[in-house]
């Protein structure tokens, strides 16, 4: 799917986070959103994911406009199109990772005879199928946040938002996360816009872009900022 900014303006009473936004996030790959902690990346995100209206200016899914219109047109655009992996997990931790999983199929087109053949290959894929009927609560961090992608990814979305995926992970745990997102862009064609305020997850990608004072600005190396 190709996501695509045009002249967004969002602010939070008198603090300016953006003006004039235009940009093009690049299909089927992983597009990093690099910037300080504060600086509206997940504001930003929010706006893509349509879960937010920007206060002026546009937001397009494949050159259609999908900002600014009705509540149940923008439920059933997010509800086929979008996947979004909060920075604080949100799973249902009394619940098992295979009922996780279920309950992510609810609003999804696909038939409920094939949800266990999804769910089965999406964790083998993913590394995870032996904690299927293990109660979330009792993962590990990094577990955790591989099911959360797996939830987000479960249904064939062509969209994945994540907002710091890798935040409160080690080092190991994170560079799983980063592979896990460059194979859903990779082998299923998924757009991934990601938010990180971490350089080194940042330098794993190619498609890089710098949220800072307001300015959003492309920039595939960004070993060289502080």
């Amino acid at each position: 799917m190709k996501v695509s900014i045009k002249e967004l303006d969002k602010s939070f009473g008198q603090r300016v986070l953006f003006t004039d936004l235009d940009y093009t996030f690049a299909e089927g790959e992983v597009n990093v959103i690099l910037g300080e902690s504060g600086s509206g990346k997940t504001t930003l995100l929010n706006i893509l994911s349509l879960y937010e209206p920007p206060d002026s200016g546009s937001v397009f899914y494949d050159g259609q406009i999908v900002s600014g219109l009705s509540s149940a047109k923008t439920r059933h655009i997010i509800r086929n199109n979008v996947g979004y992996v909060y920075q604080d997990i949100r799973l249902f931790d009394d619940l098992s990772v295979n009922d996780n999983l279920r309950l992510a199929l609810h609003f999804s087109s696909l038939p409920r005879r094939k949800w266990q053949v999804s769910i089965d290959a999406l964790l083998e894929r993913f590394g995870l199928l032996q904690c299927r009927n293990s109660i979330a609560a009792e993962l590990s961090g990094g577990e955790k946040q591989r099911i959360a992608i797996a939830r987000a990814v479960v249904s064939g979305k062509n969209l994945l938002l994540a907002d710091e995926p890798t935040g409160a992970l080690d080092e190991e745990n994170a560079y799983k996360v980063i592979n896990l997102m460059k194979d859903i862009s990779h082998n299923d064609g998924c757009t991934v816009i990601m938010v990180t305020h971490s350089m080194m997850v940042a330098n794993e990608f190619s498609k890089i872009c710098w949220l800072r004072q307001g300015v959003l600005c492309a920039n595939k190396d960004v070993s060289h900022e502080s």
